[in-house]
């Protein structure tokens, strides 16, 4: 009998360019939580990815503190209500969409200078 194993392709088999492509498809959270520390390549690959993307809504307002460890891998932040966050984390930020933010939000930056910021985006109602 053959081996099952040997009749199907593994997810890590892929080469990194096909995985990287794969990636721009989820947001960043998802990334992280169900490859993040799986082996060291899946690391490097998350950490070098570019135009990963966030998005949160009012929905997420609990798990705000949980962004902390992949914040600085994000390129694309788009937060929709009113949600307190720190902007402080997210250092290779690119493109920025506000929803209808909190003053908090907007204060934080008239202060933080975002180096990477390219595109920024303030819908208010």
């Amino acid at each position: 009998m053959q081996d099952i194993n040997k009749n199907y392709s593994r997810l890590e088999f892929l080469p990194n360019e096909i995985l990287l492509l794969i990636f721009q498809y989820f947001n960043a959270q998802y990334l992280f939580q169900y490859f993040y520390n799986l082996n060291s390549r899946f690391n490097i690959l998350l950490q070098s990815a570019n135009n990963l993307s966030l998005s949160l809504n009012t929905s997420h307002s609990n798990e705000i503190h949980r962004y902390d460890y992949f914040a600085p891998y994000i390129d694309i932040l788009i937060i929709d209500g009113r949600i307190k966050i720190n902007l402080n984390s997210f250092t290779k930020l690119r493109h920025l969409i506000l929803l209808q933010p909190i003053d908090q939000l907007l204060k934080q930056l008239e202060i933080n200078s975002l180096p990477n910021l390219e595109h920024f985006l303030n819908l208010q109602e």
